[in-house]
């Protein structure tokens, strides 16, 4: 469980940064309060490919706990929580899981996991203001400028995506709690766009710098990855893998 908690300074400044503003913003009608905010994840939580699944839900989860943790320090009365959905990697059952949270009042969903689920509910979002972060689409197809489908993984290699994948769904959680943050929260999908944007333009998490281009895609595609380990009581940041676009070569350090 330990190497999935991955903590990096960076975003931890940057969202107490944030939460710290929006403190301080108390007579602002934007500001926050008492906003309970839910993420969507669309997971293959029982068909091909659990193992991404799986272990990308329990990175989301994670990951809002740590958020969680550390706005509970800047007193946004900003709460987020997690919907989660099993896609068993059908591109009709990932339409039906969007279109319900939509209905729920959702409007950022991380996943789905594969090109074809993301193709199959890229119209609906599109036209539904629902924004998607998904953590292993590699789909040239699906780099599209102007739409709403976010995609962090920079390889179609499947231990690449293996990898970023589940450090990505960790990621997403920090990139969509500060563009919320910067928004003052729910309501504002041009606007949360905008933010998200901006967010992942300036964010080094766990699987590197999130930089996205032109289409929504992930710029850089050469990634450092680290792992917290512990050593007796003193935890530390530790280069575990490095991947090279070019070479298309994944080497475990």
């Amino acid at each position: 469980m330990l190497p999935l908690r991955l903590r990096r300074a960076a975003r931890l400044t940057t969202l107490l940064v944030l939460a710290l503003a929006g403190a301080g913003c108390d007579n602002d009608s934007t500001a926050p309060n008492g906003d309970e905010i839910e993420i969507g994840g669309l997971f293959s939580l029982t068909g091909n490919w659990a193992t991404l699944g799986v272990a990308s839900k329990a990175a989301m989860e994670i990951g809002i706990e740590d958020v969680n943790q550390y706005l509970s320090a800047g007193k946004t009365g900003m709460h987020f929580t997690a919907s989660i959905q099993d896609t068993k990697l059908d591109p009709a059952t990932a339409l039906t899981g969007v279109t319900a949270m939509k209905a729920a009042g959702v409007e950022v969903v991380i996943g789905p996991q594969s090109s074809a689920e993301v193709a199959a509910i890229r119209s609906y979002v599109d036209a539904n203001g629902v924004l998607v972060i998904s953590q292993s689409s590699t789909a040239g197809t699906l780099a599209i400028q102007n739409d709403n489908i976010f995609r962090l993984t920079p390889s179609d290699t499947l231990e690449a995506v293996a990898l970023v994948g589940l450090m990505i769904a960790d990621d997403a959680v920090w990139i969509t709690a500060q563009a919320y943050l910067a928004t003052g929260g729910r309501g504002q999908p041009q606007a949360l766009k905008e933010a998200l944007v901006t967010a992942a333009d300036a964010f080094y998490g766990a699987s590197g710098w999130t930089k996205l281009n032109a289409a929504g895609d992930r710029k850089f595609g050469d990634f450092d990855f680290f792992s917290l380990t512990q050593t007796g009581a003193n935890f530390s940041w530790t280069l575990s893998a490095q991947y090279n676009t070019q070479t298309g070569v994944l080497t475990r350090i």
